[in-house]
């Protein structure tokens, strides 16, 4: 009963997962190109640049152990229904929270920075 509430719950979650992803990065390419000002040197000599480039990374890990799930542990879990795969499951979803939180804090820091372009005015 259990793993078959894992299964319905992260498949619920994966689905909306996509949406939501859709929209970030949408967001998140506008939000960069604007404060980058068409000037890709801004990542490497702000801070703000030094910021978003890590937020990026942290992003392209959760994304990366998201997919992981969602092509590789999930289904893998419906076909067995192991307890091994279960753990399997969760403990991704676990460090995918960790890159997660890394997302959270660079983007923390991003709000108290001057955007690159301004910087470098």
């Amino acid at each position: 009963m259990a793993r078959a509430s894992l299964i319905r719950i992260v498949g619920t979650m994966s689905r909306a997962a996509m949406v939501a992803i859709a929209l970030v990065i949408a967001t998140g390419l506008f939000n960069g190109w604007r404060g980058i000002g068409g000037s890709p040197s801004v990542l490497t000599m702000s801070t703000w640049g030094h910021a978003l480039l890590l937020k990026l990374a942290f992003v392209a890990a959760a994304l990366a152990f998201g997919a992981l799930n969602r092509w590789s542990a999930l289904p893998r879990l419906r076909r067995t229904a192991s307890t091994v795969d279960a753990h399997t499951v969760v403990n991704i979803i676990r460090i995918e929270a960790l890159a997660m939180i890394g997302v959270f804090v660079a983007a923390a820091v991003l709000s108290h920075s001057v955007p690159g372009m301004a910087a470098m005015d």
